[in-house]
């Protein structure tokens, strides 16, 4: 079962990932999913401020849809340096 801190985890990943490849995208702005009233407005403001680069938070209201981003995310073809060592181990992935 995903947990509040697997979605922080993995949306804490995807903006270091996306900052990381930022330099290269300049034009493009930052993009965070966030699951609605799971993180408050004042930090996404403080995110946002303190961010170099754009930022565009697209609210989710369902975890299931988070989750399937995820997922979508972390089977797509890995090139050059990979976030999957900070996100949790599925019980799949933990066997393997």
């Amino acid at each position: 079962m995903i947990d509040r801190r697997t979605v922080l985890l993995g949306t804490a990943g995807l903006a270091v990932g996306s900052l990381l490849t930022g330099c290269q995208q300049a034009k493009n702005a930052l993009k965070v999913s966030v699951l609605e009233g799971s993180v408050p407005a004042e930090v996404l403001k403080k995110f946002r401020k303190g961010s170099e680069e754009p930022v565009s938070f697209q609210v989710v209201t369902q975890m299931k849809t988070l989750f399937q981003q995820l997922q979508g995310w972390q089977s797509a073809p890995q090139q050059g340096f990979s976030l999957r060592q900070f996100l949790p181990r599925t019980k799949v992935e933990a066997g393997s």
